[in-house]
């Protein structure tokens, strides 16, 4: 999603500057700095960094957009002295399946690779699930994030949310580009207990981890992709992916309801959870071209990650004639997703959330965090 002409790049700039310092001169008062974050988002999006980069400048720099992930994530403190210890703790029982994905890492992308590198990624996957306890008969961790005093709690609700880095948050009013979604009744949204879950390293993790590593420097990301994983999304990397799962079946869903005929040509054609799963499980991170990813990431982090459900039903209806009307294209959908168009998406996506039943939207929220027997 480009930034709104209306305001140039750095005025917009200095609008999300002046906001972010408002937050560190009034930490108490987050729930107005959320609320004024997620509306410049939906209408100009996030600018580019002065240099003309997307990405940090080096290990240590940190970009505005990773700033502003932060702030919409909850993570207040960072604590470096934990993060080397999890490093130091040497390599997790996940290890080699963390190397046999990271070589992979959108390696198709020049610009990410020239930024992350392959360490980075396997450091902080490592240290993560360190920080976890073991599965039943693994060697623990000396050390563990909640028996930690000093590191943030990654199960705390982000500061001014419910619990899931604004799963309960509409686009609102603020959706002056492609329509606004109606206001929602309170949702009880809970909050992910670590006696519910069993988390460790899936497949796709090191996806996840690509935006976040390439926007902030190491140990900032260590405490983004800790939020993002057992605070918003805990039922995604369950060992068997039961909220990656329960999406694929919401976009089955939706793309019925809104759709019937693309629907049903294209799953004559091939299964939802062929085409489905990659984007679902990566929150889109898995789909070129990057730059389009860190905008709708903007989206998913500012109003929820659940949100990526009908961002990813958006992006078949915008293809919707090629799908139709070209079964080499619709099979394709199996190894490749077309390229993203972020700001179409978001446009289109929203309109499809205002349009959900409460029903259907209430179990859309609660999917990434919700055990199976709590799903509606």
């Amino acid at each position: 999603m480009q930034a709104d002409l209306s305001l140039d790049a750095s005025s917009l700039r200095a609008k999300y500057e002046q906001l972010l310092e408002q937050g560190n001169t009034n930490p108490q008062d987050t729930s107005a700095l959320l609320a004024q974050l997620r509306d410049l988002i939906l209408k100009h999006g996030i600018p580019e960094e002065p240099s003309g980069q997307l990405g940090r400048a080096n290990s240590t720099s940190c970009t505005l957009r990773g700033r502003i992930w932060k702030v919409l994530l909850g993570v207040q403190r960072l604590d470096a002295e934990y993060y080397i210890a999890l490093v130091k703790a040497g390599k997790a029982h996940v290890h080699q399946k963390i190397r046999n994905d990271t070589f992979r890492t959108l390696r198709s992308d020049k610009t990410f690779s020239s930024i992350v590198t392959e360490a980075e990624l396997i450091r902080v996957l490592n240290a993560f699930a360190n920080s976890q306890p073991p599965p039943p008969g693994s060697r623990p961790s000396s050390v563990l994030v909640t028996n930690t005093p000093s590191a943030p709690s990654p199960i705390s609700p982000p500061s001014g949310g419910s619990g899931n880095s604004g799963a309960a948050s509409t686009p609102g009013a603020a959706a002056q580009n492609g329509g606004s979604l109606p206001q929602r009744p309170p949702t009880d949204l809970g909050l992910p207990n670590a006696d519910r879950f069993r988390i460790s390293y899936v497949q796709g993790m090191n996806v996840l981890l690509a935006p976040l590593l390439y926007v902030m420097p190491e140990l900032d990301a260590f405490y983004c992709f800790s939020r993002l994983i057992l605070t918003c999304l805990p039922a995604y990397v369950q060992p068997t992916l039961d909220g990656v799962h329960a999406g694929m079946s919401l976009v089955d869903k939706i793309l019925q309801r809104v759709d019937p005929q693309l629907h049903q040509t294209l799953t004559k054609t091939v299964e939802t959870q062929l085409f489905a799963m990659p984007p679902v499980m990566t929150l889109s991170a898995c789909t070129p071209p990057l730059h389009e990813v860190l905008q709708l990431w903007d989206f998913l982090l500012a109003f929820g990650v659940h949100c990526n459900i009908p961002c990813v039903v958006a992006q078949l209806i915008l293809v919707r004639d090629k799908l139709l009307s070209n079964e080499k294209t619709r099979r394709s959908l199996s190894r490749q997703f077309p390229d993203l168009d972020a700001r179409a998406i978001i446009t289109l996506a929203v309109v499809l959330l205002r349009d959900l039943p409460d029903d259907w939207y209430d179990g859309l929220v609660r999917h990434p965090f919700a055990p199976p027997s709590d799903s509606r």
